[in-house]
């Protein structure tokens, strides 16, 4: 009885030195960068302002909160977001990355997100498309990666499906019956 306890104490011996080792090594690997503020470059060319604040909170979750603004009148509108991003593949890209004697950025992986956007849209652009205008709310799912370019910058490229309610586009224009796919890239500076 007693050798069954002792090799239950030493399989728990080594299961605790194999995480302590993986721990030391995700400590030793990792970059910390905690705020990243990233701008939409297509937004600023046709018009407005889209930028997103990320906020890390452990090392596979942040927070991130979003400003997209055209003041013009042909596109006009005001969407405000908040969201929380998962990075999924992190901890294995810091490890693959260790073995290599390189660091890796907490910021920087493939990621899941979920987002809630709320804003209105009134510019002659919608009216055009005969898009009904006025206010809606968005949640929306994405799926994307974001990497390190340089020492303080990322690239943030991602694709998404969004549901808006009340569904403001014209009924002839529907492929799909709810929702739209989204997508876009955005450059960011680690602060």
């Amino acid at each position: 009885m007693s050798g069954l306890f002792m090799s239950a104490f030493a399989a728990a011996q080594d299961a605790d030195s194999a995480a302590a080792e993986r721990e030391r090594k995700l400590l030793e690997a990792v970059q910390y960068d905690y705020n990243v503020i990233k701008a939409d470059l297509i937004r600023a060319f046709v018009g407005g302002i889209g930028i997103v604040y990320e906020r890390r909170t452990n090392l596979n979750v942040s927070f991130l909160g979003e400003l997209d603004w055209n003041p013009t009148a042909y596109r006009k509108r005001f969407i405000l977001g908040a969201g929380v991003r998962y990075y999924y593949n992190l901890e294995y890209r810091i490890l693959k990355r260790w073995e290599k004697g390189k660091k890796t950025s907490c910021l920087s992986a493939d990621y899941f997100e979920l987002d809630l956007r709320c804003g209105r849209k009134t510019g002659e652009y919608y009216e055009e498309l005969y898009i009904p205008t006025g206010g809606f709310f968005a949640p929306v799912v994405k799926i994307g990666f974001q990497r390190r370019l340089g020492k303080r910058c990322f690239f943030d490229l991602w694709g998404g499906y969004q549901i808006p309610l009340p569904d403001r586009r014209p009924k002839d224009d529907r492929i799909m019956p709810f929702g739209t796919f989204t997508g876009g890239f955005m450059f960011g500076i680690g602060i």
